[in-house]
């Protein structure tokens, strides 16, 4: 199912199908008329659908189509066989041209709408794209008992690292953060970066145990640095059992916990946690 602010996902065999369904009623509309064009822009608006609704292999395939079906329309109009041809070689052409463009404008679209929904530097998910996914959890914790963990993330000195050691570490750090939480993740988990520092982890069907324990991998795995500089994100997580009442007061909790744990960060407990519910 498409999401708002997304595109219609492609399907080469309805394209195909329904493109050719307006090529073949352009044909047959051009030879009971009897008109002689080179060109019917029925067919222009074929392999438009055949393009954007399926691929530019299936927008190809329509050009052929296309080519063809006015080949037969001189034919079938006593055109002479090599302006008919022409004509054919002509609507192909430009055919093929409208299915490139329309291709081109296809990946423009789909390549704007994924940088409005992730986070450029670390190629996370942004908080337009979480927010819709809590959307969706929070309709299915509605619909039938289960548990939904939300964690926040802080990263810890990240303003320190940037300051003495420059944005560029700074950005190298917020990538080794992204990259070592989602080793750990399953596919269904949804890591986020909502702000500079600030992240949101989603953990669907995930009890407040479970969620303690990937937290803790997450930590422990920033402390290891893997070759880099050990790193550690302050953490506050909410396990609900029964579903709140809105997005912001998923991330409020969460968030409050996170400022919790903050203050206590001295004690060396980086995660505050609560069940609701």
């Amino acid at each position: 199912m498409a999401r708002a602010g997304s595109l219609l996902p492609r399907h080469e065999a309805f394209a195909v199908v329904v493109g050719f369904v307006v090529i073949g009623l352009g044909f047959v509309v051009d030879v009971t008329t009897g008109r002689d064009l080179s060109l019917s822009l029925v067919y222009v608006a074929g392999v438009g659908i055949m393009t954007w609704t399926g691929s530019l292999r299936v927008g190809v395939l329509g050009a052929i189509g296309g080519g063809a079906a006015v080949v037969m329309d001189g034919l079938s109009n006593s055109v002479v066989t090599g302006t008919a041809l022409t004509n054919g070689v002509t609507a192909f052409v430009l055919l093929l041209a409208t299915a490139a463009v329309i291709d081109r404008l296809h990946f423009m679209m789909v390549r704007e709408a994924s940088r409005a929904r992730f986070d450029p530097l670390t190629g996370l998910p942004n908080r337009r794209a979480c927010e819709e996914r809590c959307t969706v959890e929070i309709a299915r914790l509605r619909r039938r008992s289960g548990s939904l963990s939300v964690a926040y993330f802080d990263f810890d000195g990240l303003k320190q690292v940037n300051d003495v050691k420059g944005h560029a570490a700074g950005d190298a750090a917020l990538i080794h953060l992204a990259t070592s939480a989602q080793a750990v993740l399953r596919p269904t988990d949804l890591l986020s970066r909502v702000g500079g520092d600030e992240f949101v982890l989603l953990l669907p069907d995930t009890d407040y145990d479970e969620a303690t324990a990937v937290i803790h991998r997450i930590q422990g795995r920033l402390a290891e640095a893997d070759g880099g500089e050990p790193a550690s994100v302050t953490a506050g997580l909410v396990t609900w059992h029964s579903p709140p009442h809105s997005i912001e007061q998923l991330f409020v909790e969460a968030d409050a916990l996170m400022y919790s744990a903050k203050r206590k960060r001295a004690t060396g407990d980086h995660l505050e946690s609560q069940v609701i519910g």
